[in-house]
């Protein structure tokens, strides 16, 4: 019994030294291709580390739904909020709230966001932007008109690619022109609006000449569209994509390439990072969070906060086979 008792303490001892976190991730959309393999990420990571770690996220884009889940994590009191926003401006409130209350606030794909401890991208955002115009002008023969498509207007980092992709043409590509009557059009996240959007554009533009996109859903509407309308290799696509949903245009020819990073990764990283600053880790240049694309990042110039790996892919169609989300 006295042993029994002694081992017993032992035991209590141990788990009092053991600090376990609750860190939750908020999806876009928790039932995409995109969402499922990011909560890979999420999963992989509670199993490594111990952790409760797990996903939430509406069952499609929509940022009223997304701020909701948000304000009752708030109120469950988590150790840690990552964040992937829908929409920059209507999280601010909450997140100010979580931090007031002790919450930790990791974001992706949210670099603009304020009320956040660190936020965490794959890589350069702008750097991004810039490679989906060069790929996009190599397609166009570095001449012609061509436009921009973000999921919303007030999705942070969407803009952000194609901002600097406009900006990369603007620099490097005076023989293009961006669209004046339709510079930035939206697709809600979803393909089947962007395959709509694209039929309008085309119709509405005859001499549109290439297209860059930020949402993963917006590639497959686009190039179902150039399909549809017997323009393959003569309008140029370029942009964010999944392989899944785009292999089938990479295999025929439509789609050149995508962009992309894992969002097994990103998932995972945003814990590992939540982690660091809850144990009080020092978050400096060259952090190391233990995976592929994440072993040195690195601030983004100028900024404390916005913290940047090195994880950006482009899968062809000789390549797409090598992935599966």
């Amino acid at each position: 019994l006295c042993m029994g008792i002694a081992l017993a303490m032992l035991l209590t001892g141990v788990c009092a030294l053991a600090e376990e976190w609750e860190i939750v991730v908020i999806a876009k959309n928790a039932e995409s291709q995109w969402g499922i393999r990011q909560e890979y990420g999420v999963n992989r990571y509670a199993e490594e580390s111990g952790n409760i770690a797990y996903q939430k996220g509406p069952a499609k884009v929509d940022a009223s739904s997304q701020l909701q889940l948000l304000e009752d994590v708030i109120a469950q009191g988590v150790d840690a909020i990552c964040i992937v926003p829908v929409d920059v401006e209507s999280v601010e409130p909450a997140l100010k709230r979580a931090r007031e209350d002790g919450i930790v606030v990791i974001v992706n794909e949210g670099t603009a966001v304020v009320n956040k401890d660190y936020s965490i991208d794959a890589f350069n955002n702008d750097d991004f932007g810039a490679y989906m115009m060069d790929f996009l002008a190599e397609q166009m023969g570095e001449e012609g008109t061509y436009t921009t498509m973000v999921g919303s207007l007030s999705n942070g980092s969407h803009n952000i690619w194609a901002d600097a992709g406009v900006a990369r043409q603007k620099e490097a590509y005076p023989n293009m022109q961006l669209l004046e009557g339709d510079p930035r059009v939206e697709s809600s996240d979803d393909t089947e609006i962007a395959y709509e959007k694209m039929k309008e554009l085309i119709k509405k533009y005859p001499d549109l000449k290439g297209i860059q996109g930020a949402s993963s859903a917006d590639l497959p509407g686009i190039s179902k569209a150039v399909e549809e309308l017997g323009l393959v290799g003569q309008i140029g696509i370029s942009g964010l994509g999944t392989p899944n949903k785009c292999r089938q245009y990479l295999e025929s020819g439509t789609l050149k390439g995508i962009c992309t990073w894992d969002p097994a990764g990103a998932g995972y990283a945003m814990c590992a990072l939540a982690q660091k600053v809850l144990e009080g880790a020092e978050i400096v240049d060259g952090l190391d969070l233990g995976l592929e694309g994440y072993h040195s990042l690195k601030f983004a110039e100028g900024s404390e906060t916005n913290l940047q790996g090195s994880d950006m892919l482009v899968i062809t169609a000789e390549t797409v086979g090598d992935y599966d989300f």
